[in-house]
């Protein structure tokens, strides 16, 4: 055997080798789709024991509606003007939007302001629908700080009359105190938990203005 020819072989063995052992190590080393991720929550503190007005208005929650960039379980973060990214490692349990429809109804249910309560699937017709569309949840870096910016609009329709009342746009800004994601979903639910307080009272000024 000629001196190219035993070299030519050697480049065959150990590119043979090293395909062996590159194959090894991608079934080894775990693909970005294997990788485990950590779920959460947007829960409140208890709003307490439903508590209804027999004189007051009953009222049916409509389905949360959800503007672009939002509608997925991604939890979303800004370090760039007009770009949306989410942790690839950290996500919601299900979408904002319907983690917060519970909330918002036992919200209503506590707040002593309605005769009756209504899920968004239930038939029954009501005095008032509150519609609400989520607007953003997104965690603001600007330095080696952070915020969680929270938005949604909500508007009260009077079905008795087919009339709108003007919509207001509830915004919360809340500090991330624990830089990591988890001190990011923190924050989310301290503002969650603000953004419910501030519904409330809108929904009394509404209820107390009386029929349009």
């Amino acid at each position: 055997m000629t001196l190219p020819e035993r070299m030519a072989k050697r480049w065959r063995y150990w590119a043979l080798i090293c395909l062996v052992l590159t194959s090894g190590c991608s079934s080894i080393l775990p693909s970005r789709e294997n990788v485990p991720k950590n779920f959460y929550v947007l829960e409140a503190a208890a709003a307490g024991k439903p508590r209804f007005a027999p004189q007051g208005p009953s009222i049916q929650v409509s389905r949360i509606r959800t503007a672009p960039g939002y509608g997925g379980t991604g939890m979303m973060y800004v370090e760039h003007r007009h770009r949306l990214d989410h942790f690839l490692h950290h996500r919601w349990a299900d979408t904002p939007a319907r983690m917060l429809e519970p909330l918002v109804i036992g919200t209503l249910e506590a707040s002593g302001i309605f005769s009756a309560v209504v899920s968004p699937d239930a038939r029954t017709r009501t005095d008032l629908r509150l519609d609400t569309e989520f607007l953003r949840l997104v965690r603001r870096f600007e330095g080696d700080r952070s915020r969680v910016d929270l938005a949604i609009r909500a508007s009260v329709v009077d079905t008795r009359r087919a009339s709108l009342a003007p919509s207001r746009v509830i915004e919360i800004t809340e500090p991330v105190v624990d830089p990591t994601p988890y001190g990011g979903v923190e924050a989310a639910n301290r503002a969650v938990a603000r953004m419910l307080e501030r519904l409330q009272v809108f929904l009394e000024e509404q209820v107390s203005r009386g029929p349009r």
